[in-house]
Order: C-alpha cells, then structure tokens, then sequence
C-alpha cells in the first residue's frame, strides 16, 4: 500500500506498507524456501521454546537465536548475562 493523494496518485514513493497476516502463514520446515519464508517461520514460532530448526542454520539468524535464548533467562541469568557482557 502506497501513499495517495485524493486524485489516487502516489505522492510518496519511497513509503511502501506492507502487511503481513501470520495466521495466514501454514508453511512447516521442510517447505522453508526463500529466505523470506524462514523469516515469517521466525517470527511466527520464536514464541514457542524449541531448538533451534535445521533450515534456519545460516549465519543471518544466530543473533536472532542468542537473543531469544537470554529472553528466556530468569530473572537471575539475565542480571548475572548483563554483568557477565560488561565485564567482558
């Protein structure tokens, strides 16, 4: 979706807006093809603690990965993680 003027005319092209719907988005692992479908598979099982799957072990998404394993950190973890960093 684009920003239009009353005439419906872009006035803006460098503003695009997509929109995704995650319901929507059915693929399992084994169909994962594009790099763009193992993003949306990101996003829609980050929430749900696993391991980490087998087609998203490319190099783009290990921060991704370490950054969700410190969110799952208690309380106690993070702080001695974040003591850990700065001492580091």
């Amino acid at each position: 979706m684009q920003l239009k003027d009353q005439d419906c005319r872009v006035f803006y092209e460098k503003l695009t807006f997509i929109y995704l719907s995650m319901p929507n988005f059915n693929k399992r692992e084994e169909e994962l093809e594009t790099l763009l479908d193992k993003w949306l598979f990101v996003f829609k099982q980050l929430p749900m603690p696993q391991a980490r799957p087998a087609r998203l072990q490319e190099r783009v998404f290990d921060r991704l990965f370490q950054v969700a394993e410190v969110a799952r950190y208690s309380r106690e973890e993070q702080e001695a993680y974040v003591q850990s960093r700065k001492y580091y």
